[in-house]
Formats: structure tokens, C-alpha cells, sequence
């Protein structure tokens, strides 16, 4: 399936706020549930809100706090 660049480049972004012993796991669910929505959506280029959302629905409960700091700071910088 084919990415649009600004979801894959959010996303690798993301995923630096995921601890390293969970991030490959985080990942991958996260890129195979993108895929899937996109899928279902008959789309076929993940884009970021879809990227975003599948990251949110995989990443523990504890972390979520993490990647919307993470998500906040960079939505800021992107607009600066």
C-alpha cells in the first residue's frame, strides 16, 4: 500500500515516543491497521489522519499522554 509521505513521515515521528522495547511491535500494528482502514475506506494511500488514528488505537492506554505531546509539538513546529 502506498503512504503518503507527511503519514509516514508523522508516524516514524511518533513512534520515537514509544519506548524502544515496545516500538517495533507499536510499528507494526499501527502500520497494518492504517493499511486496513485505508482498505476499508477503498482508498489507496494511507494518509496521516489514518496513520494517526491506528497509532492511537494500538499504543497502551499508559502512553497515549506521550504521542499527543508528541503529536502536539509537532503540528506546532510544523506551522512555525
Amino acid at each position: 500500500m502506498i503512504w503518503s509521505s507527511e503519514a509516514r513521515r508523522l508516524l516514524d515521528q511518533l513512534l520515537a515516543y514509544v519506548p524502544s522495547l515496545l516500538r517495533a511491535d507499536v510499528a507494526e500494528k499501527a502500520r497494518l491497521g492504517a493499511e486496513a482502514n485505508t482498505r476499508e475506506q477503498g482508498g489507496t494511500e494511507v494518509e496521516v489522519n489514518t496513520a494517526v488514528e491506528a497509532l492511537i488505537g494500538v499504543v497502551p492506554d499508559r502512553l497515549r499522554p506521550r504521542i499527543r505531546e508528541g503529536l502536539e509539538s509537532t503540528v506546532i513546529d510544523h506551522y512555525r
